[in-house]
């Protein structure tokens, strides 16, 4: 037998699960290699070591302690998704506002997945993008739950850029720096306004449905 023959079997000769054919023919071969003895001798000597180390048991209550720490951590994450929801579903419902408002301004276009994703990626990577990483979900979660949504005509005329208050006066742009910063961390050189607008009414949907499915969990 070569080394590389007897290799593969040696922990099975050390723990002396080869039957009695095979453990012969390693052991004559250990016996007249020097090199061979001394990785049996090696494997040996690791296995007494690992029989004679006893893992000490839990403490008593460990387990429950631990199980409660797993709970807490997931109990404060959803507390956290739940205080910035009303934030982000009053943001949403802005987003849409604006779609509509810009499809009655502009004319149809073909969706991203139709156009091959020109000026961006396609509807289904935006989708992703957009619904499906929970950083990012946080990151606009985090975002929005600074955003004063305006009123209804502000929202259709100008979408985030700007609402109106009493007596129809515009007010002040406070919404603009937040959205830009986000567009320009998450989608650089798209505009918010391009980005909705490009998407079809069924992948709008599929957005909604999505960000609506993480605020109920």
């Amino acid at each position: 037998m070569t080394c590389k023959d007897v290799e593969k079997d040696l922990v099975a000769y050390a723990e002396g699960d080869l039957d009695d054919l095979r453990s012969e023919a390693v052991r004559a071969h250990v016996e007249a290699c020097v090199r061979c003895r001394s990785e049996a001798q090696a494997i040996r000597r690791t296995l007494e070591l690992a029989a004679a180390y006893r893992v000490p048991p839990l403490s008593k209550g460990a387990g429950v302690r631990m199980l409660a720490g797993v709970r807490e951590r997931v109990d404060r994450r959803r507390r956290r998704v739940r205080r910035l929801a009303p934030a982000f579903v009053a943001a949403a419902a802005v987003l849409t506002l604006t779609v509509v408002g810009l499809r009655r301004q502009t004319p149809d276009v073909a969706p991203l997945t139709e156009r091959g994703g020109e000026g961006g990626p396609v509807g289904a990577d935006r989708i992703a993008l957009l619904s499906n990483d929970p950083e990012l979900f946080d990151e606009v979660m985090e975002r929005l739950s600074g955003l004063e949504v305006g009123g209804v005509q502000g929202a259709q005329k100008g979408g985030l850029r700007a609402s109106t208050g009493q007596g129809g006066a515009e007010r002040p742009k406070e919404a603009e720096p937040l959205w830009r910063e986000y567009q320009k961390g998450y989608f650089p050189g798209a505009g918010v306004e391009s980005l909705l607008k490009d998407l079809s009414d069924e992948e709008l949907d599929q957005v909604l449905r999505k960000i609506e499915e993480r605020l109920t969990v």
